[in-house]
């Protein structure tokens, strides 16, 4: 399975320090962009479990026609074999970034899933028209990152790889997809170093690194997953004055337990358990959010 990966030579901004009157917030189109490639990535990890909908939907299709010996019309027999499945569970079993997405609030926005379809194309061609919303958005974005002075070579590469992924989608690949769509936030988490924020923008790189970590150890490449976890961690004792200094030493430990929970998980190659694990790290990161946006500093 090919995977997208990180570059990891990416240069990293410097943002003004102090948090002077000069240095903006957080653009609000940046927030947006952000949530957007997050429920496309949703969008993009529940086509397996579609697709294993539109599996079983026709074998209860072929079933319905064996055992029942009433005739019934095609659109008659087409219902009672969507019925006979549940969508929505076989999405949850067959996704891979799902339960971490859950745990920052992103909900599937993108598809209608009620029941099992004949095909995923739509499904392809309504993320495709997501993935066209985030270049409009970007055309926004991209002004007020030259005005706090982003460097050029940053947003080239974020458009480089924006563009990338939009190929990537085109051609209708969910490992390679998710991967690249998960390396935009990286670039948004990079942006958010130039802005003034209460939230520091290491707690959004946390978030990268540990979905990057479950995408790699859905693939069985445990070592990358590992490398991920380990540039989490070392982003977390980085936050960990900060968060000690607002009064969460409860939430540094919590976050310390879970992030070597998800190694151990890594080291048993377990990917279930580590997608479990993962989910713990992201649960934990959003208390980190919720102490330093509830800080009155």
């Amino acid at each position: 399975m090919l995977l997208i990966g990180c570059s990891p030579g990416t240069q990293k901004p410097k943002p003004e320090e102090g948090g002077g009157s000069k240095t903006p917030e957080v653009p609000k189109v940046l927030e947006e962009m952000e949530s957007m490639i997050l429920e496309t990535m949703y969008a993009v990890d529940s086509i397996p479990g579609i697709e294993k909908s539109i599996e079983e939907k026709n074998k209860a299709k072929q079933q319905e026609e064996q055992e029942t010996e009433v005739k019934q019309k095609k659109e008659e027999k087409e219902q009672q074999a969507k019925k006979n499945v549940d969508i929505e569970m076989l999405i949850e079993e067959n996704s891979v970034i799902i339960p971490l997405l859950k745990e920052v609030e992103i909900e599937n926005t993108i598809l209608d899933i009620s029941e099992p379809p004949d095909n995923t194309d739509k499904h392809w061609f309504d993320i495709s028209g997501t993935v066209g919303d985030i270049h409009r958005s970007w055309n926004v974005l991209e002004p007020q990152l030259q005005e706090a002075k982003v460097t050029k070579t940053l947003t080239e590469e974020f458009e480089n790889k924006l563009d990338e992924v939009t190929e990537v989608i085109g051609s209708k690949k969910v490992a390679e997809g998710l991967m690249g769509l998960n390396e935009l936030t990286r670039f948004m988490a990079d942006f958010r170093s130039y802005f003034k924020s209460k939230v520091p923008a290491e707690v959004y790189k946390v978030q990268f690194h540990i979905r990057e970590a479950i995408l790699y150890s859905s693939a069985d490449d445990f070592d990358k997953a590992m490398d991920s976890t380990k540039k989490s961690k070392e982003l977390g004792d980085t936050l960990r004055p900060r968060i000690i200094e607002k009064k969460g030493e409860d939430v540094a430990h919590k976050y310390q337990l879970s992030i070597e929970d998800l190694e151990q998980q890594l080291k048993n190659k377990n990917f279930p358990l580590t997608q479990v694990k993962g989910s713990i790290v992201i649960k934990n990161t959003m208390l980190m959010v919720d102490l330093f946006e509830s800080s009155i500093k």
